[in-house]
C-alpha cells in the first residue's frame, strides 16, 4: 500500500507536505511512514480511502496482511 501511495504522489507531482494534506496527516507522519520509520495507522488508512477511493483495494489488502507490517 505504501508503494501505491508513493506512486500516486509521484504521479500527481506533489511535495510531501501537499500530499500529506490530501491524506489528512502531517508531513512528518507521511515522511516517517514513507521511509518505513513508522507503521501505517488508522488515520493514514482513513485518509487514503477518503483522498483516493480507487486505492481502497490496496488498503483492504494491507489490512489482510499478517501483523508484520
Amino acid at each position: 500500500m505504501i508503494e501505491a501511495l508513493i506512486a500516486r504522489q509521484r504521479e500527481l507531482k506533489l511535495s510531501d507536505g501537499e500530499f500529506a494534506r490530501r491524506l489528512g496527516v502531517s508531513r512528518t507522519l507521511w515522511v516517517a511512514v514513507r521511509t518505513r520509520k513508522r507503521a501505517v495507522g488508522m488515520r493514514l488508512l482513513r485518509g487514503t480511502i477518503q483522498a483516493f477511493p480507487d486505492l481502497e483495494r490496496d488498503v483492504l489488502a494491507f489490512l489482510r496482511q499478517p501483523e508484520e507490517r
